[in-house]
């Protein structure tokens, strides 16, 4: 049985000069002696998406629209991942940074407020770290799973 996310060449008998020249979980880019085509991988579509000409300038289009296809599609979980690394990571820069001001910044013997934002540095700085790692290795184990190769288990 043929994996959805393996790219699926056009049926030989429609296109016998069909060559695949890139492919990924979404979208196959081939050419054969019409043109250049886009094909929507795993779809039992019998048309491709799009279709180019034969010349450089169908060439750098059908390139181009298959790479905006390709990033247009990239799972929500990725983006998801990212954000919250940028996130972690930022959050994670300031509390450090709230966290050596408060320390230069205060006398133990003072009033109270001390404690307060030291606590509170503490707490954002021990929520951040693990926010910010955790988010960029489920970022990078994605990134690694997307480039795996078609058919690829």
């Amino acid at each position: 049985m043929d994996d959805p996310g393996t790219p699926q060449p056009p049926p030989p008998e429609r296109s016998p000069s069909f060559e695949v020249v890139d492919s990924n979980r979404h979208y196959m880019l081939g050419r054969d002696e019409d043109g250049y085509t886009i094909w929507r991988t795993g779809a039992d579509d019998t048309e491709p998406i799009r279709t180019f000409p034969v010349t450089d300038r169908g060439s750098e289009e059908a390139f181009a629209t298959y790479q905006q296809l390709t990033r247009s599609a990239r799972s929500w979980a990725l983006t998801l991942a990212k954000w919250i690394a940028i996130v972690g990571a930022v959050a994670w820069a300031l509390s450090g940074i709230a966290l050596a001001a408060v320390y230069l910044g205060f006398d133990e013997n003072g009033p109270g407020s001390f404690t307060g934002l030291v606590k509170w540095a503490q707490v954002g700085q021990s929520a951040a770290y693990p926010l910010a790692v955790g988010a960029a290795f489920v970022y990078i184990v994605l990134w690694l799973d997307r480039r795996r190769a078609p058919g690829q288990v």
